[in-house]
């Protein structure tokens, strides 16, 4: 905030002297007058936030050039260069617009908005709280490369460039999509391509995934009569050119039977071989990326 500072000179002498200085540095004079021995001049100078003499820091946005060590890195941008900024057990993080309860990872390259701490100087820049901008997190598209289990998947988005994208298992949870139905993680298999969506705390060091759907599948939806069932682990479906096809079943698989919609595996009771039950399944690749697991298993009314 500036402040006006009220200086009175005395002496005709100081008086002339000074006021010929402030109008070549370009100060305001509010008044002054010149005539007799002596001489009154009241000034209104304007102290900038930037003074570093007692005067307060401005918050500061840039991008983080390097990181010095675990609590420390340098930020710079357009109008500044090579600040380190530091920070402490009182600093306050946010990622996005979510407050977290520790540091983050900073890395290169990130976007950053810091407001300093009192005690903040030239030399010792302070954070009261970092804020990592997301402002270049934005959704990817490519060919999943490999699957790290529940945690995370690399995703090739280009050519020789492979991205780490993390899976969430907390609230809300990462959701998998195959056209408009909801699949599972086991469903996520290395050349599948996918279009992912990023949560709101993702930053360039710990892509997280909101949302991934699936793109597409060579594996087509079949439709026959079921010929055996291998209690909850498989079924054999003949198809309508007399071909046997082994469909595997999941944690995931659903069974539709008119309006009812329930688990598969804790309802394979109705598919029946005698008669045999008329199905429709939609298939997606299992997990081991070639055996084709049910996602939907619908029985087909006979008339």
């Amino acid at each position: 905030m500036n402040r006006n500072l009220k200086v009175k000179l005395t002496r005709s002498a100081s008086a002339a002297a000074i006021v010929a200085a402030l109008v070549v540095s370009g100060a305001g004079i509010a008044g002054a007058s010149a005539n007799g021995a002596r001489a009154s001049v009241t000034l209104s100078v304007r102290a900038s936030n930037h003074d570093h003499g007692g005067a307060k820091f401005r918050p500061i946005e840039g991008t983080i050039t390097s990181v010095v060590i675990s609590t420390s890195f340098v930020v710079s941008s357009p109008r500044l260069t090579g600040v380190t900024v530091t920070y402490n057990a009182g600093t306050k993080f946010i990622v996005g617009h979510t407050s977290v309860p520790a540091a983050p990872v900073f890395v290169t390259g990130e976007r950053v908005f810091v407001t300093p701490a009192t005690g903040s100087t030239a030399t010792t820049y302070i954070a009261a709280t970092i804020r990592i901008v997301p402002t270049k997190i934005h959704p990817i598209e490519g060919m999943i490369s490999s699957v790290n289990g529940t945690m995370s998947m690399a995703v090739t988005v280009r050519r020789n460039v492979t991205m780490t994208v993390l899976f969430s298992s907390v609230t809300p949870a990462t959701v998998v999509t195959m056209g408009h139905n909801t699949v599972g993680l086991v469903n996520l298999v290395a050349g599948e391509r996918v279009h992912v969506t990023p949560t709101s705390t993702s930053t360039t060091a710990s892509y997280m995934a909101s949302k991934i759907a699936i793109q597409s599948t060579k594996i087509h939806p079949i439709e026959g009569v079921v010929a055996s069932v291998n209690g909850t682990t498989s079924m054999v479906v003949t198809t309508k050119n007399n071909t046997p096809v082994t469909v595997y079943f999941g944690l995931e698989s659903l069974l539709a039977n008119g309006t009812t919609v329930a688990p598969l595996i804790s309802n394979v009771g109705s598919l029946t071989t005698v008669p045999p039950a008329h199905v429709h399944v939609v298939l997606v690749p299992g997990p081991s990326g070639s055996t084709p697991q049910a996602l939907l298993v619908r029985i087909q009314p006979q008339s």
